[in-house]
């Protein structure tokens, strides 16, 4: 089942009429595919009142969005998901991955407590000590003050990009947080999918293209993100 982003009311139309057979939501409060479109606050607030209410557990995927701030999404705006994946930033550029939440949900997942975990979670490269050191070092970096001159910097530069299209007069819409940012060619407000796919991808394509001729890579999609010197 596919819920509509930044839509409350279908979205709660489709679960409540299919509570009996969802056992968890699992989304971005950051939706990446979308040029890093942050959820409307009552969208994320209602999802998860509606979760709460119906029994139903809240995921969230903040391996984008944990970028935002030390506690990711979730902290910035108050809002408190069962479970949440992470990976990216707490790997220190090496290959990583993480979950984490609720106890009681984290416990079927514990095997010290004598005996075999009710969900076995093995894995070949789990623990990696390598990726472990290098991702300590880099949230030892992430302090407070490093994310407000990342995400003043992304403020900044979100501002001036919409001032040069509308200079001129390229019909476009700059989304994004932090220091994340997505670029759309386009006339109208970008609040889902459905208004993201309408923009022109042509223009998007190209502009990718003339920027990668110019020596600075975005993804594809015309989104990118700042970050901290890396050496």
């Amino acid at each position: 089942i596919v819920m509509p982003y930044n839509d409350l009311a279908k979205s709660e139309e489709l679960l409540r009429r299919h509570k009996s057979e969802i056992s968890c939501v699992i989304m971005e409060p950051v939706a990446s595919a979308l040029g890093y479109l942050p959820g409307d606050i009552e969208f994320l607030q209602g999802i998860r009142e509606l979760t709460l209410e119906l029994g139903i557990i809240l995921i969230y995927d903040e391996v984008q969005s944990f970028r935002i701030g030390p506690g990711g999404a979730q902290v910035e705006w108050g809002i408190n998901p069962d479970l949440t994946a992470l990976g990216k930033t707490i790997g220190g550029g090496f290959p990583v991955g993480a979950f984490g939440g609720r106890m009681d949900l984290m416990e079927m997942f514990d095997p010290s407590q004598g005996g075999a975990a009710t969900v076995p979670h093995a894995g070949t490269f789990n623990a990696n000590p390598m990726t472990l050191a290098a991702g300590q070092v880099v949230l030892e970096q992430l302090t407070p003050e490093c994310y407000d001159r990342l995400n003043s910097m992304g403020n900044d530069l979100r501002m001036r990009m919409q001032i040069v299209f509308d200079e001129l007069e390229v019909s476009a819409c700059v989304t994004g947080v932090g220091s994340l940012f997505g670029i759309h060619f386009t006339n109208e407000k970008v609040v889902d999918y459905r208004s993201m796919l309408r923009g022109d991808q042509d223009m998007r394509k190209a502009l990718f293209l003339g920027l990668v001729n110019e020596g600075v890579l975005l993804q594809i999609v015309s989104a990118g993100a700042l970050s901290t010197v890396t050496t």
